[in-house]
Protein backbone atom coordinates (compact mmCIF):
# COMPACT_ATOMS: atom_id res chain seq x y z
CA UNK A 1 0.00 0.00 0.00
CA UNK A 2 0.72 3.64 -1.09
CA UNK A 3 2.12 5.79 2.12
CA UNK A 4 1.83 9.60 3.16
CA UNK A 5 3.60 11.48 5.63
CA UNK A 6 1.78 13.96 7.76
CA UNK A 7 3.71 16.59 9.88
CA UNK A 8 3.18 18.82 13.39
CA UNK A 9 5.68 20.66 13.97
CA UNK A 10 8.62 18.30 14.48
CA UNK A 11 6.82 15.55 13.91
CA UNK A 12 6.10 13.49 11.04
CA UNK A 13 4.18 10.00 11.04
CA UNK A 14 3.64 7.48 7.97
CA UNK A 15 0.34 6.94 7.34
CA UNK A 16 -0.86 3.81 5.23
CA UNK A 17 -4.73 3.95 6.66
CA UNK A 18 -7.37 6.57 7.71
CA UNK A 19 -10.68 5.81 9.00
CA UNK A 20 -13.36 7.58 10.81
CA UNK A 21 -14.98 5.68 13.63
CA UNK A 22 -19.24 5.80 14.54
CA UNK A 23 -18.15 8.74 17.28
CA UNK A 24 -16.43 10.65 15.29
CA UNK A 25 -13.13 9.90 15.96
CA UNK A 26 -10.28 9.83 13.28
CA UNK A 27 -7.99 6.82 12.89
CA UNK A 28 -4.42 7.54 11.32
CA UNK A 29 -2.80 4.50 10.79
CA UNK A 30 1.44 3.67 9.81
CA UNK A 31 2.23 0.59 8.21
CA UNK A 32 0.98 -2.70 9.81
CA UNK A 33 4.17 -4.51 11.50
CA UNK A 34 4.18 -8.41 11.51
CA UNK A 35 2.75 -8.59 14.96
CA UNK A 36 -0.48 -6.96 13.30
CA UNK A 37 0.58 -3.36 15.22
CA UNK A 38 1.03 -0.24 13.72
CA UNK A 39 2.05 3.25 15.16
CA UNK A 40 -0.66 6.15 14.46
CA UNK A 41 -2.35 9.10 15.67
CA UNK A 42 -6.07 9.39 17.01
CA UNK A 43 -7.64 12.06 16.73
CA UNK A 44 -10.51 12.13 19.07
CA UNK A 45 -11.41 14.64 22.01
CA UNK A 46 -7.26 15.05 22.12
CA UNK A 47 -4.74 13.71 19.84
CA UNK A 48 -2.82 11.14 20.66
CA UNK A 49 0.41 9.01 19.66
CA UNK A 50 1.02 5.65 19.84
CA UNK A 51 0.51 1.59 18.90
CA UNK A 52 -2.79 0.08 17.49
CA UNK A 53 -4.73 -2.47 16.27
CA UNK A 54 -6.54 -1.96 13.10
CA UNK A 55 -7.98 -5.25 13.30
CA UNK A 56 -9.52 -4.04 16.64
CA UNK A 57 -10.99 -0.52 15.33
CA UNK A 58 -11.88 -1.94 12.06
CA UNK A 59 -15.63 -2.94 13.67
CA UNK A 60 -16.20 0.76 14.60
CA UNK A 61 -15.48 1.82 11.55
CA UNK A 62 -18.31 3.82 9.58
CA UNK A 63 -16.56 2.65 6.13
CA UNK A 64 -13.65 0.82 6.79
CA UNK A 65 -10.23 1.99 5.80
CA UNK A 66 -9.58 4.70 3.36
CA UNK A 67 -6.36 5.95 1.48
CA UNK A 68 -4.32 8.90 2.60
CA UNK A 69 -4.00 10.39 -0.36
CA UNK A 70 -8.35 10.71 -0.34
CA UNK A 71 -8.24 11.98 2.80
CA UNK A 72 -7.30 15.16 4.90
CA UNK A 73 -4.69 15.74 7.60
CA UNK A 74 -5.91 15.06 10.97
CA UNK A 75 -6.56 18.66 12.89
CA UNK A 76 -3.67 20.98 13.45
CA UNK A 77 -1.51 18.60 11.24
CA UNK A 78 -0.44 18.82 6.88
CA UNK A 79 0.24 16.42 4.56
CA UNK A 80 4.23 16.36 3.66
CA UNK A 81 3.51 16.30 -0.27
CA UNK A 82 1.49 19.71 -0.10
Amino acid sequence: MLTRNMRKDDTVIEVELVGVAVNGWEFFAGPVEPDGRCFGLVDGFESELGYMLPSDITPHLMSGWGDPRQCLPARGWEWDDE
